[in-house]
């Protein structure tokens, strides 16, 4: 899969959202059971989001973000597969989750946000 894949897919939060680190960030992850598609996918927000860290199980969001996915083996063998989107917007039960403006680090040195090259 390539590496800079976006897509937008909406479903219901399936599971208690868990909360975490991440880079050294605090992160929020949760797992949506798509609309029509019978994947669950598994999101992450980070702290540009944070207004959507409230979010909880049986939800609706609409997200969109970056797709990747990975594949392993169980310990009986059989081979799963992992759906990941890293969110860049957010909708819940029909509002909009405005991002906040945060600082990169590349290099040592902070950074403003910019994401004028991102395709949506």
């Amino acid at each position: 899969m390539a590496d800079n894949t976006y897509i937008a897919q909406a479903g219901f939060v399936q599971f208690d959202p868990q909360e975490r680190e991440a880079n050294g960030k605090d992160v929020v992850d949760f797992t949506i059971k798509c609309i029509g598609k019978p994947i669950n996918l598994r999101v992450t927000l980070w702290p540009e989001l944070k207004a959507g860290f409230g979010v909880k199980k049986g939800d609706f969001v609409a997200v969109e973000g970056k797709f990747t996915q990975s594949t392993w083996q169980d310990d009986e063998g059989t081979k799963r597969t992992s759906n990941q989107l890293s969110a860049y917007n957010l909708h819940i039960n029909g509002q909009k989750i405005e991002r906040e403006e945060t600082e990169r680090v590349e290099g040592g040195e902070a950074t403003s946000t910019d994401d004028s090259d991102l395709p949506f």
